[in-house]
C-alpha cells in the first residue's frame, strides 16, 4: 500500500473546528509524492458542526 504519510494530520488541520474546509490538492501539499505514476485519491469523511 502506498499514501502520503501525514494526510490524516493535513486534512485535520485543514478543517477541525470549522463549519466548511476545502482542501487543494497537490502532491506537493501532502510532503511530495510517494507513489509516482499512481493514481491518487483522497477521502475525508467528517460530521461539521
Amino acid at each position: 500500500m502506498c499514501h502520503a504519510r501525514d494526510s490524516k494530520a493535513i486534512a485535520e488541520k485543514a478543517c477541525l473546528g470549522k463549519t466548511s474546509c476545502s482542501i487543494p490538492m497537490s502532491s506537493r501539499r501532502f510532503g511530495g509524492d510517494p507513489c509516482p505514476a499512481k493514481l491518487k485519491s483522497l477521502l475525508v469523511v467528517a460530521e461539521c458542526k
